[in-house]
């Protein structure tokens, strides 16, 4: 064999291996990769893609809230950083400028992989709720009430369903 030849099949071969993604640089589990999104505003991108283009997220909103509650979470695009509060992922938004009439939030635990899910659209007069293993519910809005979001909706949510965030 000629050495450019096995110079070409090095180089190939070197070529090929660095452009090979390592199991390190993807994540090994949900938990993994929702840890990601802590810090981060939902309309901010990892993989391309903002938290409720995720497709795990799509999932999740679709099978807890029903279909139609992602297409009203998306025209609500005022947002703030996900955090994490005991063990749970906690993302939300907003209508801009509407955000007491117009809002939504997410929360996964990291350790089960539960979701609690929250939904009050504009003009409407209830909010929609749900969370895993469990029917979604429509609870009539109060003044000035909606899903929890904010600084303290990691607080609130833990008033909404106590058991579950402990």
């Amino acid at each position: 064999m000629s050495r450019d030849l096995r110079l070409l099949f090095f180089a190939l071969f070197l070529l090929s291996w660095m452009t090979t993604p390592t199991h390190s640089a993807l994540p090994d589990s949900p938990a993994a990769f929702y840890k990601v999104w802590i810090g981060k505003f939902p309309s901010e991108r990892v993989n391309g893609k903002t938290f409720l283009q995720q497709p795990d997220v799509k999932r999740r909103v679709a099978r807890i809230l029903g279909p139609g509650a992602l297409s009203d979470m998306n025209e609500m695009r005022a947002s703030f950083r996900a955090q994490e509060y005991k063990n749970w992922l906690v993302v939300s938004g907003c209508q801009p400028h509407m955000c007491v009439d117009a809002q939504w939030t997410i929360a996964i635990n990291l350790a089960s992989n539960e979701t609690w899910a929250c939904s009050a659209p504009l003009n409407t007069d209830f909010v929609l709720v749900g969370a895993t293993h469990k029917k979604p519910a429509k609870l009539p809005r109060k003044q000035g009430g909606g899903c929890p979001e904010g600084e303290h909706m990691a607080e609130s949510i833990e008033r909404l369903f106590p058991a579950e965030l402990n």
